[in-house]
């Protein structure tokens, strides 16, 4: 048995493929896996994704503890983040102050949802006003690119029982 914690190890394979153009599809798949029900081929529940989601656009809105040096913030931004903003993919763990906040505890799906569909809509009612921890200085555009592209690497472990 494994003392991995589950929201540490590998990613499974079997993921769907999604591609967000906008935060209303992003809660629209949050919702239709909440009505149908879903299987998953990873390790988080509905609940935790929403959570996580939800949590991380926040961040905008609401400075953050584990907001990583200004080298590393510069170096993400200009390297990594072109590259996040095709695809976000699997396989990095959030370690440190990082994972303390944003590790999502167990969340029932249907707060889980209700948790995403507010942060939601406070990033769209409000202006982006702090640095992402790891991108540092983000427009609203960049944030909601960032946001769609984070969705959908963590939607896409879970799969809808009915189409």
């Amino acid at each position: 048995m494994s003392t991995t914690p589950a929201a540490l190890q590998s990613p499974p394979s079997g993921r769907r493929k999604l591609r967000f153009n906008s935060l209303d599809e992003v809660l629209a798949d949050a919702e239709h896996l909440l009505r149908d029900g879903y299987r998953r081929s990873g390790n988080w529940t509905l609940g935790q994704v929403c959570n996580h989601l939800g949590a991380a656009v926040t961040v905008a809105l609401a400075p953050t503890r584990s907001l990583q040096p200004w080298p590393v913030r510069f170096v993400a931004k200009h390297f990594v983040l072109p590259q996040v903003f095709r695809e976000m993919k699997p396989g990095y763990q959030l370690r440190g102050k990082v994972a303390e906040e944003f590790l999502p505890p167990d969340t029932p799906d249907e707060q889980g949802v209700a948790m995403l569909r507010e942060a939601f809509r406070r990033f769209q009612a409000e202006t982006p006003r702090y640095p992402h921890p790891v991108f540092g200085k983000l427009t609203r555009a960049e944030w909601e690119k960032l946001t769609l592209r984070h969705s959908e690497l963590h939607l896409s472990f879970l799969i809808p029982e009915k189409s």
